[in-house]
């Protein structure tokens, strides 16, 4: 008897052991629904972290954008202070394309007056020449008008 009642405490025990694990499992049940609500605060500041990380890409991607259209309007600008520095050697070029036309003209002003020094510088020579013969000085009134319409040509420019 005395091993049965040996036997009736351990199963007993037994069964105290298992109310117990069955306990035991029920109470970290109710651990891990206590501890949800603090994973969940975890995970929403998680998230909140998420989202702000997304945001800070998508600015990202509108900076780097913007940037893109700063250094094209750069390049523009770039391009603009090269055609300006063309323009302006142009216009150099076209200023010493005036004053070679002013010389030509100039020039051609002396050339002009030049081929009347000679023209009267020949009258001249053919009257002093008529002079010497005077069968020919009925021609005399006629050179003189010349030489003068010459002289005045020589004076006006």
């Amino acid at each position: 008897m005395a091993h049965l009642q040996d036997l009736e405490h351990h199963l007993a025990l037994a069964h105290q052991l298992l109310d117990l694990v069955a306990h035991l499992e029920h109470l970290e049940h109710l651990e891990q629904q206590l501890a949800l609500p603090y994973q969940l605060l975890d995970l929403m500041a998680h998230l909140e972290d998420l989202e702000h990380q997304l945001a800070l890409q998508y600015q990202l991607l509108d900076l780097m954008a913007h940037l893109e259209h700063l250094e094209q309007q750069l390049a523009l600008l770039y391009q603009l202070l090269g055609l300006m520095a063309h323009l302006e050697h142009l216009e150099q070029q076209l200023a010493l394309l005036y004053q070679l036309l002013d010389l030509m003209a100039h020039l051609e002003d002396l050339e002009h007056q030049l081929a009347l020094q000679y023209q009267l510088l020949d009258l001249m020579a053919h009257l002093e020449h008529l002079e010497h013969q005077p069968a020919l000085s009925y021609q005399l009134p006629d050179l003189m008008a010349h030489l003068e319409e010459l002289e005045q040509q020589l004076v006006l420019p």
